[in-house]
């Protein structure tokens, strides 16, 4: 069993979801209210998805030599965690772009 794996192992027990749940629900902190359980469980697997995407693109390109290529994989794992968020915070301060990178 590798890293990622543990890792989402002690993040998937229920006890670990409750105790996530409970700590984001703004109705009660004493107790978690379905709604906020089902909304965290959903965001949950969302991360889960993303997860595998992000490691997927760093096993499958993150060796290939050429700093161009990395770029690359950073981009693409910048939109993966960003999505919709990804094109605002892809501009810089002075008005560039973020580097890409070219695909390898």
């Amino acid at each position: 069993m590798n890293m990622t794996d543990e890792i989402r192992k002690k993040i998937e027990s229920k006890a670990n979801k409750e105790i996530l749940a409970s700590e984001l629900c703004p109705h009660d902190n004493k107790r978690t209210c379905y709604e906020c359980e089902l909304e965290f469980v959903n965001k949950f697997e969302e991360m889960s998805v993303s997860i595998d995407k992000v490691m997927k693109i760093i096993s499958d390109y993150g060796h290939i030599d050429g700093s161009h290529y990395k770029q690359w994989c950073l981009d693409q794992i910048a939109r993966i965690l960003l999505g919709k968020d990804y094109d605002e915070w892809s501009k810089c301060e002075d008005g560039s772009e973020f580097d890409i990178g070219v695909a390898p």
